[in-house]
């Protein structure tokens, strides 16, 4: 989640050598036939990263449009991430 936090961008690793480079779960995550990961933001009203979600897909290649209707999905469970935090 690091990284989410210094970019707050959806962000879409596709293809081996990007899943290697990033997860080091690469071995587990490719065997299992997931070539594309997304981790979404989900944030708040003010702009805070509350939470993110991640999508293990089998193939990638999803354009803009694509990415912006998953994180807008995405952005739908905010409610949960709250939720969840006041419950601790």
């Amino acid at each position: 989640m690091a990284q989410m936090k210094a970019e707050a961008a959806p962000q879409c690793f596709e293809g081996e050598l990007q899943i290697r480079a990033m997860f080091a779960e690469a071995d587990k995550l490719i065997d299992s036939g997931f070539l594309c990961l997304l981790n979404l933001p989900v944030k708040d009203a003010n702009g805070r990263l509350q939470g993110q979600v991640n999508l293990a897909l089998p193939e990638g290649r999803l354009d803009s449009e694509g990415m912006a209707a998953l994180a807008a999905e995405a952005q739908k469970l905010l409610p949960l991430f709250m939720a969840a935090r006041r419950d601790r």
